[in-house]
């Protein structure tokens, strides 16, 4: 099983407006039901994490095996940062949404109306980006 993403020129440093675009790749046993790439930014540190999906893109009822091209336009922020107590971090990240077939049954619980759904865990890629308007993190610590 193999998931990629591979970004133009490898980068990984953007500015607000720029697009960052490249390729995803995936070669997996079975067909998945869908796979999504999704252009996120997350918190760590103390307190509470908060999580943001900017974009994302589908590829719907994809093959076993395939490649697709991508390009998100960046947003104006929030900034990568990195303090003492948090930390703002962005990530890009290819997600296998396995079809219902491939979902073990011990996944499934039972949802209200009597209706079963499974619990599917997703594989994934990750890439970790930096978006700033110098293209760096920007260190708050100092």
């Amino acid at each position: 099983m193999s998931i990629q993403i591979h970004i133009d020129e490898d980068r990984t440093a953007f500015r607000p407006g720029e697009t960052i675009a490249g390729d995803v790749s995936w070669s997996l046993p079975v067909a998945p039901a869908q796979i999504s790439l999704e252009l996120f930014w997350t918190t760590r540190g103390k307190g509470q994490v908060d999580s943001e999906v900017v974009q994302s893109m589908q590829f719907k009822h994809p093959s076993a095996s395939g490649e697709e091209r991508f390009a998100l336009k960046i947003p104006n922020g929030p900034f990568s940062f990195s303090g003492k107590l948090v930390s703002l971090l962005w990530g890009l990240r290819l997600m296998i949404h396995p079809s219902q077939e491939q979902a073990p049954s011990s996944w499934h619980i039972p949802a209200p109306a009597a209706e079963v759904r499974p619990i599917i865990h997703p594989s994934q890629a990750q890439v970790n980006l930096t978006i700033s308007p110098t293209g760096q993190e920007i260190n708050l610590v100092s």
